[in-house]
């Protein structure tokens, strides 16, 4: 059953775009009567033949868009349903087809994007960000995310430094801004991002700490990165693997030393850093 956000996000949708729609399509209705009508009896037997055809041609021209239209907004529906159940596979399928009957709206496609960018299909998501028109700044950094987990990570930068002092919060925008710089061996500008995304990364701390291990083991600065592992091992968050993934770091680094450029960084890629 779909829950009532999703119930109001679709009506708030419908009522921004739809109705424009059903009024052109009653306007298309009005306009075939009202013509025909008059043509009916104004005209002779052959002519009222003309003009009747004439007539339903306009009809039909001003009736196919508005119903194609509305019938993207059922897909759209039924998409949110598939969201409301976790069926993400679905959804995706339900908005691609909305989006297909009606690509002017930018609601459909950024759903469609979203989804998407759930299933960890980036470089799909980041196609459909690209055609969207108007974003907002929240939306820009989950374009930013779409780029940069699809490997395209100095473009991805550039949409993080525009839409972080606008966005809601900011926390995302640094944390990626942070990987960016770090993917450069920017350390000092990266630590100064991740500090900031740490400040509001609320439950999701140890995601930004596991970023900031990597960082500490890439500049050589071990017993820090050792200290922040263990402080993952000691507040553990939602995020289990990167608890386990600092076990393991702890396991294998107790005892060792190093000096920067004698050890590789971890794998950057953070499978919970959605």
């Amino acid at each position: 059953m779909l829950n009532s956000r999703f119930m109001w996000e679709f009506a708030l949708t419908f009522l921004k775009n739809g109705l424009f729609h059903l009024l052109l399509l009653s306007f298309s209705l009005m306009a075939f009567f009202m013509l025909a009508k008059g043509a009916l009896r104004a005209a002779g037997n052959f002519n009222r033949r003309i003009l009747l055809i004439l007539a339903a041609l306009f009809f039909f021209s001003g009736m196919i868009f508005p119903m194609r239209t509305l019938s993207g907004y059922f897909y759209y529906y039924f998409g949110l349903q598939c969201i409301s159940e976790y069926q993400f596979e679905a959804a995706c399928e339900e908005f691609y087809e909305a989006v297909r009957l009606y690509p002017g709206n930018d609601g459909f496609r950024k759903r469609l994007a979203e989804t998407l960018l759930v299933k960890k299909k980036y470089a799909e998501a980041a196609e459909q960000f690209s055609l969207i028109r108007e974003m907002s700044p929240d939306t820009r950094i989950r374009y930013g995310i779409a780029l940069f987990e699809s490997g395209r990570i100095p473009e991805s930068s550039s949409h993080f430094s525009e839409a972080r002092d606008h966005a809601y919060n900011p926390m995302l925008a640094d944390y990626y801004l942070g990987r960016c710089l770090m993917s450069g061996n920017d350390f000092c500008c990266a630590e100064k991002y991740f500090s900031q995304a740490l400040a509001n990364a609320g439950s999701f701390k140890n995601m930004v700490r596991w970023e900031q291990v990597k960082l500490f083991q890439a500049a050589g600065r071990t017993v820090e990165a050792r200290d922040l592992a263990e402080t993952i091992i000691r507040e553990p968050g939602p995020e289990r693997d990167i608890v386990k993934q600092a076990g393991e770091f702890l396991s294998e680094h107790k005892n060792r030393e190093y000096t920067p450029g004698d050890s590789p960084v971890i794998n950057s890629t953070n499978e919970g850093g959605q």
